[in-house]
């Protein structure tokens, strides 16, 4: 996934290797707001969602909302079109409702057109859009 957005925009993205600390990993392990989902096929790992429980806005000019923000989520490509990712967002909302949080939010890229289309498929709908120029 990273690979993906490094290539697309490496104005914003550093080619690393590893894009997610083993510390970083288990601070947000430890976090209570946050979930990782895990879908597996035969004992391999083939697929996973982070999601943040959270209130966002608050603000002077904003509602204070409670969201349930997908951070990232991933299939392995020998593995989509299978039903994977739908399934992790179905128990990433399941989760939600646990919570009482009622609104799932995720921010994805332009150059991403499979990944739009998958998430307009599943029901979700565009939000706000973000325009940039080069100057």
């Amino acid at each position: 996934m990273h690979d993906l957005h490094s290539q697309a925009r490496p104005d914003i993205y550093k080619d690393v290797q590893h894009f997610y600390t083993l510390e970083q990993f288990a601070e947000d392990m430890a976090n209570p707001e946050i979930l990782f989902l895990a879908a597996s096929v035969s004992g391999k790992m083939v697929g996973m969602c982070e999601i943040k429980y959270h209130t966002a806005g608050g603000g002077s000019i904003t509602r204070k909302r409670q969201r349930a923000y997908v951070e990232a989520i991933c299939v392995d490509e020998k593995y989509r079109n299978r039903g994977i990712g739908k399934l992790l967002l179905i128990e990433a909302e399941a989760e939600a409702r646990r919570r009482n949080i009622f609104k799932l939010e995720l921010t994805a890229w332009n150059f991403n057109q499979s990944v739009l289309e998958f998430y307009r498929n599943y029901g979700l709908r565009c939000q706000k859009v973000i325009l940039e120029k080069e100057i």
